[in-house]
């Protein structure tokens, strides 16, 4: 809706010093007009009523800060102004933008009592050609007028004849803001819906939108025109003139039912859905526009449905039906309108479900139907609980993903789950429930009481899932302790995970956890030792437990305890020895593992560091990777740690050079000598990103590499190199020519960097 213009003026200020006698002594009339007439900060209080005499006579001045501040201050007082329209209207033709600004603002708060300004604000109007900065100047013009009111009117409808486009469509714009005050302009208007500009048919559609019922019947008249454009301006003013275009509705649909202007059809279209016109007949009108062979008439009919669909969803059986189109786009359709009706498209789960299960399905149509899933909320869990249990297990099924994000939506049918007597149901619950996390937290009773004293075979899962679900430690600790001390190794396990997923909440049960590192049962002893890891100082008893653990003959044992360790970082540093020994012994997944665990130790460490340079050769990339990591950590000499990094910028593998550009991001600008290397990457095309961002962070004072970086394929990277060079200043005065050619780069942002980076080093010093 269109609002008041804002003024841009400055704030009134006193003028400054001058450099003339002349100036001068302007300046010094104008403190005087000043204290005279608009006295600001210590002397408001004085103020009783503004001199407008003395404004006026500040219009005149031929000092443009003394005329910007007196127009500010006459745009301030409103209808208290009136007496100085004469001078307002003298004042738009001022040289000085802002004095135009601030008068044109003056008349519109002065309103009806400025009506004598209406001829020189149309004069105003023949002058603009509405685009660039003219387009706010035809705005403000536009509102002047139409704050006149109706006093306005009579030479508003004579300029809706003229023969200037923009003088016809700001004459109506003024009308709009009229409303039904405007009703005489209607038949003027009418004809301007037929007008050849388009600015000016739009206006003239706002306009009679706004006049409302008196506009009505030559409104539905139009409807029936042979020219399109006209059809569809009515369509639009009807749509702006909302409930009380009600009575439209049936000429509306009509014209809809008969249109073949694909434009107008999208028009009518629109309106219709948002005058809410009868949506049975008007889904029976849009359904079949799904499948139609123009893309806008196909999103307009499909905004629409979703727009008016009622709850009875007379377009879900439609639409799940094309959710197996193989028509992909029709299909895309379909899906992303199912998503937006929500709950109420629950009958289309099965059908959603069904594409979504297809072996090889594209990743993008996957991904749009996992969001119209989550959009269709609670009636969705039931089938995606069903496709979970097919995936037997995998936590990264796409069903999972669903259910996580649904969250609180799937919390309630899981309780009634929960409640019931049938065990698969159960444990399909709290599976559901461990994965969602906090949002289960509603279920916490229900799973206490089935930790409790629920089936036996219910206890250890539900249990899991009670931690999981962010129950209050002493609700869990009791029977978790109690469950690591089971006699079966499933309900141990059980109360491992339940404590490592407690976190820092399960540092009472350390002599619980420290002795389940001892469990003949691998897993339980791995779980252990991961809730052992995230203890944090708590912990400082495991350490020595945790490294007697590195002897067990288990993988998982020794990898769940070494990441321990790691996690405990220099408080675990008695580890250093035990885990030089485990890493030329161990291979992957278990080597890297103990290469960041000796990065953790930090300075502690520094013995490891020929075993991790040996490491930085391995034929495994984690292992490489892992091993720079730990060198970079430990490493003190920053000369050594580049040269290191640096040289991995060659490796092969992609996750290598992603954690040499990592750490030598970390090292700013100690990290230039890699530089020129890192730009190497950004031509690559593989880590541009990454290696752009440790260049930024680096203060690069290499002109050459810079100007090379002129001429690099990616637009962010020339950027970059067009800013340094800027703030290079002086130094980079070589480099101008060759900043001066991105001047025409084919991307606007870098355009205008080159242009600030050559104002920059050539008004360095």
């Amino acid at each position: 809706m269109d609002q008041t213009p804002r003024t841009s003026a400055t704030s009134p200020r006193l003028p400054g010093r001058r450099g003339s006698a002349a100036r001068g002594l302007s300046a010094f009339i104008g403190v005087c007009l000043w204290l005279s007439g608009y006295t600001t900060g210590a002397f408001a209080a004085e103020t009783k009523k503004p001199n407008v005499a003395a404004l006026v006579e500040g219009l005149k001045s031929g000092d443009k800060a003394i005329r910007r501040d007196a127009s500010y201050q006459l745009s301030q007082l409103g209808t208290e102004a009136k007496a100085a329209v004469p001078d307002l209207v003298k004042a738009l033709d001022d040289s000085e933008d802002q004095v135009w600004f601030n008068s044109i603002t003056a008349l519109a708060r002065i309103g009806p009592a400025a009506a004598s300004a209406v001829p020189a604000l149309l004069r105003q109007l023949a002058k603009v050609d509405r685009s660039n900065n003219h387009g706010q100047r035809w705005y403000r013009t536009a509102f002047a007028l139409g704050s006149v009111g109706p006093a306005a009117l009579p030479e508003l409808t004579k300029a809706l004849g003229s023969d200037k486009a923009q003088v016809r469509s700001g004459a109506a714009k003024a009308i709009s803001w009229m409303g039904a005050d405007a009703e005489s302009a209607v038949p003027a208007l009418a004809k301007l819906i037929a007008d050849g500009d388009a600015d000016v048919r739009d206006q003239a559609a706002l306009a009679l939108g706004k006049i409302g019922l008196a506009a009505l019947p030559v409104l539905k008249e139009s409807l029936k025109s042979d020219q399109a454009t006209v059809r569809a301006s009515a369509a639009s003013a009807l749509d702006v003139m909302g409930d009380a275009a009600k009575d439209a509705d049936p000429a509306l649909a009509t014209a809809f039912k008969a249109e073949t202007d694909e434009p107008t059809k999208i028009r009518l279209i629109q309106t219709l859905s948002r005058l809410e016109y009868a949506p049975a007949e008007f889904l029976s009108l849009l359904l079949p526009l799904l499948k139609d062979k123009n893309e806008g008439v196909q999103r307009a009919a499909a905004n629409a449905i979703v727009l008016v669909e009622l709850p009875g969803t007379t377009s879900v059986p439609v639409l799940k039906k094309m959710v197996a189109s193989a028509d992909a786009a029709e299909a895309k359709l379909a899906i992303a309108m199912l998503g937006a009706i929500g709950p109420a498209a629950g009958g289309a789960v099965p059908e959603l479900i069904a594409v979504r299960s297809k072996p090889g399905l594209a990743v993008e149509p996957g991904a749009v139907i996992d969001e119209t899933l989550v959009q269709i909320g609670s009636p969705a869990v039931g089938e995606l609980v069903k496709a979970m249990n097919r995936a037997g297990g995998d936590t990264n099924h796409w069903s999972v993903k669903c259910l996580r994000e649904l969250g609180p939506a799937a919390v309630p049918m899981m309780i009634k789950s929960l409640e019931s007597k049938e065990a698969n149901r159960q444990r399909d619950a709290i599976q559901v429930l461990s994965l969602i996390g906090d949002s289960a937290e509603p279920a916490v009773p229900n799973l206490k009481q089935l930790a409790e004293s629920g089936p036996r075979e219910m206890r250890g899962p539900a249990l899991v899932a009670l931690a999981s679900a962010g129950a209050k430690a002493g609700q869990v600790l009791p029977l978790a302790e109690k469950a690591l001390a089971d006699s079966t190794p499933a309900m141990r396990r059980s109360g491992a995970t339940a404590l490592a997923a407690l976190g820092n909440g399960a540092r009472a049960a350390v002599p619980a956890l420290i002795n389940g590192l001892k469990d003949k049962d691998a897993s339980v002893a791995a779980d252990c030792a991961r809730a052992l890891g995230g203890l944090g100082t708590t912990a400082a008893s495991a350490v020595q437990p945790l490294i007697a653990a590195l002897g067990r003959s288990e993988l998982e044992v020794r990898e769940a305890s070494v990441r321990a360790l790691g996690r405990l970082g220099e408080l675990a540093k008695a580890a250093v020895p035990a885990l030089m020994k485990l890493l030329p012994e161990s291979k992957p997944p278990l080597q890297p593992a103990v290469a960041v665990a000796l990065g953790a130790m930090g300075a502690n460490a520094r013995e490891a560091l020929p075993q991790l340079e040996k490491g930085l050769a391995s034929e495994d990339a984690g292992t490489r990777a892992a091993s720079m990591t730990a060198f970079a950590r430990i490493e003190s000499d920053n000369g050594r740690k580049v040269a290191v990094l640096k040289k991995a910028l060659d490796d092969p593998a992609q996750p290598v050079r992603v954690t040499a550009i990592t750490e030598l991001g970390r090292l700013g600008q100690a990290a230039e000598p890699a530089a020129e290397k890192l730009y190497e990457l950004t031509e690559k095309g593989t880590e541009i990103e990454q290696a752009l961002e440790v260049l930024s962070g680096m203060r690069i004072r290499s002109v050459p590499l810079l100007v090379r970086a002129l001429g690099n394929p990616d637009p962010y990277v020339r950027q970059y190199a067009v800013e340094r060079l800027g703030q290079l200043g002086k130094a980079a005065k070589d480099a101008v020519p060759e900043i001066k050619k991105l001047q025409e780069d084919k991307e606007d942002f870098v355009k205008r960097s080159a242009r600030a980076a050559v104002r920059d080093i050539e008004r360095a010093k």
